[in-house]
């Protein structure tokens, strides 16, 4: 019993902390403008290549990122999900879309070309963006 509630505590505690980093994210999204446009291809192929020098150029700024939809739904804390496909990779850009924006994530469809405006948070498995929003 004592290890389902140090389990629960543990999972309720990094909820908590991500929402929080959530909400730097995307305040840092709406109050900046778009430091790096690029497609999801060519910000995949840079990861790539070369993952310290990709981080130099997108890790922490504020990106576009455009490309062709290839899932949409939600995580565990209920955030909109958008993965951005890229041709002939099976790695994705995982874009976490703040949810107020949910309305208009519920909009796109798989298959649609989208540009999402978020803070890149480097690679891991998938290149990943925080603080999404849909433009």
């Amino acid at each position: 019993m004592k290890s389902y509630l140090a389990v629960f505590t543990l999972v309720f505690a990094l909820v908590f902390v991500g929402c929080a980093s959530d909400k730097e994210l995307l305040k840092k999204t709406k109050s900046n403008d778009i430091e790096v446009t690029v497609t999801a291809d060519k910000l995949i192929k840079d990861y790539k290549d070369n993952e310290v020098k990709a981080d130099d150029m997108y890790k922490d700024k504020v990106i576009a990122v455009s490309g062709e939809v290839a899932e949409i739904k939600k995580d565990l804390g209920g955030f909109p999900i958008l993965l951005l496909k890229a041709p002939k990779r099976w790695i994705k850009v995982h874009c976490k879309c703040a949810k107020e924006t949910s309305s208009k994530v519920a909009k796109i469809n798989k298959g649609d070309k989208v540009t999402v405006k978020g803070v890149c948070l480097g690679k891991l498995g998938n290149v990943n963006l925080g603080g999404c929003i849909p433009q």
